[in-house]
């Protein structure tokens, strides 16, 4: 991460790779300088096929993904990073990919009732709420939404943030991840304008990432990504450039289509 401070970029997301290792002093430091939020599995679980679900409708799976949600806020706190972001839950079980690749999942064919999940995940959400507070780092909830498996996870649709923020109230943020809510828009027919407006008083980060609209392939940006589109309305707020296997150059390139958005809308 050293290495890309001098391209401009304000700070950085810690996600997980989901295998256990130590920070090191000088890792802690360093995260201690700059603009750090930190993300669902940071730091990873020491099981690595366990998967976060505070949706969870298995009392034992839900307390021990709320107990490691509680361990990663109380992280975030000791390394300095001003935001912890988490996933609102399943409706069904997700297990891992082969290898402990746990930020892709395959679900059980069987639902839960979706209204009792969003039950549980608000009395989880309720806890972490009050930990992110005792510790002084943000709670945000991230937008999800997909074309593989539509319907799997909660939070998706823009009449469930309306009840979250009645039942929660604004203190709960909200991660919006563009490209799943790209996916939930075209799954439900809702306008992702209107949506994101609705909850703008209430985004704390914006995750972007390009795909072929096939699947959430957190590809770098092309000068044609539909996701560059929903950037200009919230200039003020910290992006994410949410990548996976893709070169510094592919990174400075997205950097740069980004910023040239920007400088077009003024």
């Amino acid at each position: 991460m050293e290495d890309l401070l001098p391209f401009g970029f304000d700070g950085f997301e810690l996600g997980s790779v989901h295998t256990q290792s130590k920070l090191s002093v000088e890792d802690i430091e360093f995260f201690r300088q700059v603009n750090i939020v930190t993300h669902n599995f940071f730091p990873a679980h020491i099981d690595q096929n366990f998967v976060i679900n505070i949706a969870d409708i298995n009392e034992d799976s839900r307390k021990r993904s709320v107990d490691h949600a509680i361990f990663c806020l109380r992280q975030a706190a000791d390394i300095g990073a001003k935001v912890y972001t988490i996933h609102p839950g399943f409706v069904s079980r997700a297990l891992p990919r082969s290898g402990g690749l746990n930020y892709d999942f395959q679900f059980d064919e069987n639902y839960a009732d979706r209204n009792l999940c969003l039950s549980i995940m608000r009395e989880s959400l309720e806890t972490l709420m009050q930990e992110s507070l005792r510790v002084g780092v943000k709670l945000a909830v991230e937008t999800e939404g997909s074309i593989t498996s539509p319907g799997r996870c909660l939070m998706e649709t823009p009449e469930e943030f309306e009840w979250i923020k009645t039942e929660l109230g604004t203190e709960l943020k909200i991660n919006f991840n563009v490209c799943h809510s790209l996916f939930a828009a075209r799954v439900y027919n809702f306008s992702l304008d209107n949506f994101a407006q609705s909850i703008s008083d209430r985004i704390e980060l914006i995750e972007l990432s390009h795909n072929d609209g096939s699947g959430d392939q957190h590809q770098p940006f092309t000068a044609s990504s539909e996701v560059l589109n929903y950037c200009v309305d919230f200039p003020t707020i910290p992006h994410i450039l949410e990548f996976r296997d893709c070169s510094l150059k592919d990174v400075l390139t997205s950097r740069d289509l980004l910023r040239e958005r920007w400088m077009k809308h003024g």
